[in-house]
């Protein structure tokens, strides 16, 4: 049998630790639980021995759970720690999880599943720490060895600031010229090399921001050397940095300097594939970046602190665009792009196209024309997502580079054959225009038509790139029409097969008949401002009655607490996404509540993310932007006939209490006992300390309760017990409603307190 897992509670709350200790009695784990109630004992008892895990409560009398968390890293203790939270604290296990905890484990999971999955989750943590340090270990010795071939190697990489002062310098290149390694680091460049007029010629050259490759002789020894120039944010220059070679045993004979050009152009494959590889690299930890700044731009910030955290993001998302297209390209140049084949609505498209940048068009004064040829197949078949990538590009970039006038999108038929159907596709301009020796350029990889071009709109070059490889792979061809001051005009040609099936046009969701459904409740999972006003404008249009939740979590807590027909799941979300969610409530709700239909909001309809979607237990999904008649359909489809929404106790709620109880009247009893002897007691030591003004203990008060409230089904008490808690960490009732809330929350307990007792009396028990 295995060695007990060693466990440290640290929780003064009773009702809390009753159901971690029950929690994790019932669970999959072998458990040596020991149970502290202050931070300080907990202290004292872990530097008396070991534990395989902690779980910790953030208020503590004495010393709060974040200052001990915060002791304990500082200490270099990597026991993993799993916050305890109550209902509405995300903040403090953000703040906590920033601080070193492992996890957190909403008061509302402490069950067996719960416990179990938390002590899964902070194992496996405890073992990607053990790994991170011995790969930290392995990355230091790697670093070491890189320092050492780059001493031994007959090179010199430098590094010089805009006043030719080094400020790297190493290569065993130095020793040739008789420098010892680090000696001209903080020296100037043209006192080292007074004496070597061609070096001082070349470092004139990288000082000016010039980007070369040159062969120079100092002394006996020949070196190549390639400089290129160093720019800050703002594209000024503020250096030059390079690699000076030594190539005197190559420089006499030609076949010699053939084998290093064989050898540059292997380098050049080499950084290729390490850019590749790299993207995906960045790709990870800046996801991780630009998800914690848009957490903590949701926080009290200060007007400057906002300022920096929109500058942030901005530049995360200008980034992530970078990224992508350099994914994609070096996706392409693998041969590892796929076309799909399937039928879609041509004119849908375009029209959703045209919806996501109205509100780039209304910054820029712009309007966005669409024309299609009334010959042109309403349905066809190809791949709808590289067709919308290759028009967005399109469009993106004309809107980019187009300060007034219009943009416009026209689609013709110039050929057709039985069950083939030839489109050719124009995206036209008002803007600066493209100059007619560099219209060829444009389409090369990170090429744009200029470098004010670039410093001006920025963006990769990429974008039309990776539009030609797409058309070009698909048998098409693109080009371009422009004149400087007038505007631009991109074509491009492909071959659609024509769908043979008319059910696709007579089912379309734009002849789809739209009734109210006001006997419909609609869950509206989702966490962006802008896309809530839209989605719940929609849907009130349909007579429905919409309630949003802002995450995974939030409408976990509220599924529980109301009933609703339908779910619309946003998949990524802060805190928990919609795929966490969705397999909770699948695996883990109620039989009456764990099969309500749930349709996917994605902006990537793509194959692999459907898979993931119905991986997740997700009936069906909507892509954004979606069209209203198509959600309309979705819904209406899964929901069919009105139901009547289930109704809830007046007061209480016991379903949290019996799935903690699990069958054990027992334990309801002890639990009700608890309710019962503490919810008077605690209220009239609320009441004493709002009399005398003692807010330190109006705040512990109200904040120990609130659990109490929530384990019973009582949200009304909780919301009552959270305002005073406000008023007593305020330390003063200011709006002087203490009495008044105090007074509500003690009728409310009255009544839960009376039905209590008539459940207690009631309740069966054993002997």
């Amino acid at each position: 049998m295995p060695e007990p897992l060693r466990i440290l509670l640290i929780e003064d709350d009773e009702v809390d630790t009753l159901a971690v200790k029950r929690g994790l009695k019932s669970s999959e784990f072998n458990v040596d639980l020991s149970n502290e109630t202050n931070a300080s004992r907990g202290m004292e008892l872990l530097q008396e021995k070991t534990f395989d895990c902690i779980f910790l409560d953030y208020m503590l009398p004495g010393k709060d759970g974040l200052s001990f968390l915060r002791e304990v890293r500082d200490m270099g203790i990597q026991t993993p720690i799993v916050v305890i939270t109550s209902k509405g604290d995300e903040k403090i296990a953000v703040e906590m999880m920033k601080a070193g905890a492992s996890d957190y484990i909403p008061k509302s999971l402490l069950t067996s599943e719960g416990l179990s999955q938390s002590l899964r989750g902070a194992l496996r943590h405890s073992k990607l720490i053990k790994e991170k340090l011995a790969t930290e270990r392995a990355l230091r010795e790697k670093e070491e060895q890189l320092k050492t071939v780059i001493e031994s190697a007959p090179l010199i990489m430098y590094v010089l600031n805009l006043e030719g002062v080094f400020l790297l310098s190493e290569g065993a290149g130095l020793k040739k010229l008789g420098v010892k390694p680090g000696e001209s680091v903080g020296q100037s460049a043209f006192r080292l090399y007074r004496n070597h007029p061609g070096m001082i010629r070349l470092i004139n050259k990288a000082l000016r921001g010039e980007t070369f490759t040159d062969q120079i002789k100092i002394g006996e020894f020949y070196f190549e050397v390639n400089s290129t120039p160093l720019f800050d944010e703002n594209g000024k220059l503020m250096g030059s940095t390079g690699l000076a070679v030594d190539i005197t045993t190559h420089i006499e004979a030609e076949r010699k300097l053939y084998h290093a050009k064989q050898l540059a152009e292997k380098s050049a494959k080499s950084k290729e594939d390490f850019l590749a590889n790299m993207s995906h690299e960045i790709r990870t930890p800046m996801n991780a970046i630009m998800g914690f700044s848009k957490l903590l731009i949701q926080t009290p910030l200060t007007a400057e602190q906002r300022e920096y955290l929109k500058a942030i993001n901005s530049s995360g998302d200008t980034l992530m665009v970078i990224i992508n297209d350099i994914l994609d390209l070096s996706k392409i140049e693998a041969g590892k792009l796929r076309f799909e084949s399937r039928d879609f609505d041509l004119r849908e498209l375009v029209s959703s196209l045209v919806d996501v940048f109205q509100p780039r068009l209304r910054e820029k004064n712009l309007t966005l024309k669409t024309q299609i040829d009334p010959g042109v197949p309403q349905i066809v078949v190809g791949d709808p997502v590289r067709l919308n990538q290759v028009l967005l590009n399109l469009v993106g970039n004309a809107i980019k580079f187009t300060e007034k006038g219009s943009v416009r999108i026209e689609i013709n038929e110039i050929a057709q054959s039985e069950g083939k159907s030839k489109l050719e596709f124009h995206v036209t301009d008002s803007g600066i225009g493209i100059a007619e020796d560099k219209q060829d350029e444009i389409f090369a990889s990170f090429a744009q038509a200029s470098t004010d071009t670039t410093r001006k709109y920025g963006g990769t070059g990429l974008g039309l790139t990776i539009s030609k490889r797409i058309i070009e792979l698909q048998g098409g061809k693109i080009g371009v029409k422009s004149e400087v001051g007038v505007g631009s005009d991109f074509y491009f040609i492909l071959d659609f097969l024509t769908s043979s099936s008319e059910a696709g046009q007579k089912d379309s969701p734009l002849e789809v008949r739209i009734q109210p459904r006001p006997d419909l409740h609609i869950l509206l999972v989702e966490d962006n401002a802008m896309n809530q006003i839209l989605a719940k404008k929609v849907l009130e249009s349909f007579g429905m009655k919409i309630t949003v939740a802002q995450n995974g979590q939030d409408a976990l807590e509220k599924l529980r607490e109301f009933s609703f027909n339908l779910v619309l799941m946003d998949v990524q979300m802060p805190i928990m996404d919609g795929y966490e969610a969705t397999r909770i409530i699948r695996r883990d709700f109620p039989e009456n509540l764990r099969n309500i239909p749930i349709i996917a909001l994605t902006a990537h309809a793509v194959s692999e993310e459907i898979d993931k979607c119905r991986a997740a237990g997700m009936d069906d999904y909507s892509s954004k932007p979606f069209q209203p008649e198509t959600l309309y359909a979705q819904i209406v489809g899964l929901t069919g006939p009105a139901t009547q929404p289930r109704s809830l106790p007046s007061i209480l709620d016991l379903t949290y209490l019996h799935d903690l109880a699990e069958g054990s009247n027992e334990f309801l009893a002890e639990m009700m006992d608890l309710f019962l002897e503490r919810i008077p007691t605690t209220l009239d030591e609320m009441g004493q300390a709002l009399r005398g003004q003692n807010w330190k203990q109006l705040y512990h008060q109200a904040h120990s309760i609130k659990p109490t409230y929530l384990t019973f089904g009582i949200p009304e008490g909780k919301e009552l017990a959270s305002e005073l808690e406000k008023i007593g960490k305020a330390g003063e009732d200011k709006d002087g409603k203490g009495q008044e809330l105090l007074a509500e929350l003690k009728t409310l307990s009255g009544v839960a307190v009376a039905e209590v007792k008539q459940l207690r009396e009631s309740l069966p028990l054993p002997g």
